[in-house]
């Protein structure tokens, strides 16, 4: 199935049908240079718009979270609220607000002890580098759990994109 229908909905740049996907379009869509690498070593310049592409695409590690641009108004409306209600958004969500709780902390006992230093004295300058150690400990902390959760969002957000997009 060709996927070139024109998306009618606000959440899209596009003034023709595409029936193609290059990488000079997915760097307009804002895809980064890893993904960019991944599509050519898939794909080669460019590659269909089709759904046996999309699914190899993501077998592939390519995100397709851009290809939502495609949907109609109704349907992407549908597809963004089956999308917040996935397990795997509502996984990566818990990871990203833990870690950004603990990180709120240390930035508060930094906040804390910044007010009784004088500004560039030694002891201000030991209360910048134990924040900045601990926000590395906590992102070393969070980095595997959340690159995981990342990747299995990645892959249910494709299949539902689809799934939506066979409808269409």
């Amino acid at each position: 199935m060709n996927i070139t229908k024109l998306a009618k909905s606000s959440n899209t740049n596009m003034t023709k049908p595409i029936k193609k996907i290059t990488t000079r379009q997915l760097t307009r869509y804002g895809a980064c240079h890893r993904q960019k690498i991944l599509f050519r070593k898939t794909f080669g310049a460019e590659a269909a718009l089709t759904t046996t592409n999309l699914r190899k695409a993501l077998k592939a590690g390519i995100a397709v979270g851009w290809a939502e641009k495609l949907l109609s108004n109704d349907a992407y409306g549908n597809y963004y609220e089956a999308e917040v209600n996935l397990p795997e958004r509502k996984e990566l969500d818990r990871l990203r607000n833990a870690q950004q709780k603990e990180k709120n902390t240390i930035w508060g006992v930094f906040r804390r002890t910044e007010c009784r230093c004088n500004y560039g004295g030694d002891a201000y300058n030991r209360a910048c580098t134990r924040r900045n150690a601990s926000i590395i400990v906590l992102e070393d902390k969070y980095r595997k759990s959340l690159s995981e959760a990342y990747e299995a969002y990645k892959q249910a957000q494709g299949k539902l994109l689809l799934k939506f997009l066979r409808k269409e």
